[in-house]
């Protein structure tokens, strides 16, 4: 038959306070669902051009993108790649945006323009990026 060691008063307490702290780290309550890391930036969705959309170099195209905020929209941001570089942010706005562009007119058939737009709130949140490629016909 083994032998069991006997723990002291000071050592008992000691072992029963290490178990007791591994034991409670076995699971952890965290919260879930929407919004359960904490506040969220904006939504924003490109409506218009749809996902199929093809367009003829030297064209003008429109977009239109709707942003969701619960703390308000603060700055609207967009890049086009593939037809013009240097847009200004759209300050102070409210949802629906509209903007336009031109598909230069030495573009390639076959390449596509790629529209980024998201958004920041009145709290500095970033939301996320919408992306839209559109064919060059």
């Amino acid at each position: 038959m083994m032998k069991m060691a006997r723990l002291s008063g000071g050592n008992r307490a000691l072992w029963l306070g290490a178990g007791l702290l591994l034991g409670g780290c076995t699971t952890i309550d965290r919260p879930t669902g929407p919004g359960a890391e904490g506040p969220v930036g904006p939504h924003s969705v490109i409506v218009q051009p749809a996902h199929d959309t093809t367009i003829a170099a030297g064209q003008t195209l429109n977009v239109l993108v709707t942003v969701t905020s619960a703390h308000g929209i603060d700055t609207v941001y967009y890049e086009v790649t593939g037809a013009s570089t240097g847009l200004t942010p759209l300050v102070d706005v409210e949802s629906p945006v509209t903007f336009g562009f031109s598909v230069p007119a030495g573009s390639l058939l076959g390449d596509a323009v790629v529209i980024r737009v998201n958004a920041i709130d009145s709290l500095g949140q970033a939301g996320d990026t919408a992306v839209r490629f559109v064919q060059i016909q």
